[in-house]
């Protein structure tokens, strides 16, 4: 496509003026990222329900590490450490208000590595999103 200089002379018409209403380049960069970060954090989740058995195997198997005995403990799961052991073997099922613990801290965890990981999100972002 060749090259089209008198684009530029009609910006205005995509709403770019000197009106306080218009988002500066610096905070429409950063509304920006966090868009495509919160994107990162929910599209590369486990799409599947924590009620489910295959989302629940899913998310005990993210958690099934120090951190994510810890990210348990942060949402305030206090079931024993046997029971928690159980659950990570699949030889006991959570409660409902554990479910919904488990899927809280499921998700903390994950938000937590990806935003430790900047370098990820970069490759993320240099692969137009995929």
């Amino acid at each position: 496509m060749p090259y089209d200089d008198s684009g530029w002379r009609n910006f205005g018409t995509f709403g770019a003026n000197r009106s306080p209403e218009n988002v500066r380049g610096g905070a429409a960069l950063g509304r920006a990222l966090e868009d495509a970060l919160s994107r990162m954090i929910i599209e590369g989740g486990i799409k599947s329900p924590v009620t489910s058995p295959r989302g629940l195997k899913a998310r005990l198997k993210y958690l099934n590490s120090d951190a994510g005995i810890q990210a348990l403990r942060e949402v305030g799961i206090t079931a024993r450490p046997r029971t928690v052991k159980n659950w990570f073997a699949g030889t006991q099922k959570p409660s409902n208000a554990n479910l919904e613990l488990i899927d809280t801290a499921y998700w903390n965890l994950r938000t937590r590595r990806i935003l430790a990981n900047l370098g990820a999100f970069k490759q993320h972002l240099n692969n137009r999103g995929r």
